[in-house]
């Protein structure tokens, strides 16, 4: 997974950090932050099949 995907994936899913801290953080939007989570969570499913 790239860089930014990885990060934002690993931030909320495995550390269940709230989306404002995590926008903060990255300094990104949330509907940036929303458009990550997509991406990487579609490159996971695409892995595991």
């Amino acid at each position: 997974m790239p860089g930014w995907h990885s990060s934002v994936f690993m931030l909320r899913e495995m550390n269940d950090f709230e989306t404002d801290v995590i926008c903060k953080e990255l300094e990104i939007s949330t509907s940036y932050l929303w458009v990550l989570l997509h991406r990487a969570r579609a490159r996971l499913a695409n892995g595991i099949k």
